[in-house]
């Protein structure tokens, strides 16, 4: 008797439940999460602003990334790379805010969720388009990475502000080209010039985290977020790509 019940037991272990669980997951299906890959960093503006003493040359305040785009997604509809931004007047809260958003990037537990963490938390805004549309690197149409370059402002004589991809104007001219700030109506990075949109941040902006200790060095840091939506029509992000900080400083002509 107690063989016969050792030997029902086995096969109930053995047998009954592997075959349950293998059913179960055929008519079923395992649940996937799809994610999308993340832009990567190529060069950052020179040096890295660690502190006020840090000055950057204006060969060096562009930023620099490739889109990632070579993976294919049964579930999401990739439609490109959108570049957030803030505006900071004091060095000691953007080091700290850029830290938490690089950290929370580079974690595993936490990649996934950090594009909700820039946009909802820390209020990143997007790029935007002097025909004021958001500032989007629409996916290439033979599914290859493509090279971003951004300059927020112009310098006399020798660089002009504007959004390049694989070495072309984003919209085909420079002038339609340039990134603008999220505002109403669109502002130019050339702060404090004489142009009718070069307004200095004011502590209203939502694109401006205000200090009343600040300076009139301003800190603009940039991250970079592969966009989608899903088969439910959700949005769907990567997790963020650190592009860099640069320095504009609205008492000088050249930034």
């Amino acid at each position: 008797m107690k063989k016969t019940q050792t030997n029902k037991l086995r096969f109930f272990l053995f047998f009954v439940i592997p075959m349950c669980l293998f059913l179960f997951n055929v008519s079923c299906g395992l649940d996937t999460v799809e994610v999308i890959e993340p832009p990567i960093s190529s060069i950052r503006p020179q040096p890295e602003i660690t502190s006020v003493d840090d000055v950057q040359d204006d060969i060096n305040k562009e930023f620099v990334f490739t889109t990632n785009e070579t993976a294919t997604y049964s579930e999401i509809n990739f439609l490109g790379t959108e570049i957030y931004y803030r505006i900071y007047n004091n060095i000691s809260t953007m080091i700290n805010e850029r830290s938490a958003l690089i950290n929370a990037s580079n974690t595993t537990s936490t990649s996934a969720s950090s594009a909700s963490k820039l946009i909802n938390d820390y209020n990143y805004k997007k790029l935007k388009l002097p025909n004021d549309a958001d500032l989007i690197i629409p996916k290439s149409n033979s599914n290859s990475n493509q090279t971003v370059t951004i300059r927020l402002s112009d310098v006399e004589n020798s660089y002009e502000a504007c959004v390049e991809v694989n070495g072309n104007y984003l919209k085909g001219t420079v002038e339609a080209s340039k990134p603008m700030r999220y505002t109403a109506p669109v502002l130019t990075f050339n702060f404090g010039r004489d142009g009718d949109k070069d307004d200095v941040p004011s502590s209203g902006d939502s694109d401006f985290s205000y200090s009343s200790s600040g300076t009139n060095i301003y800190y603009v840091c940039l991250f970079a977020v592969g966009t989608g939506i899903d088969i439910y029509y959700s949005p769907q992000y990567s997790s963020i790509c650190y592009l860099g900080t640069v320095t504009i400083n609205s008492d000088s002509e050249n930034n």
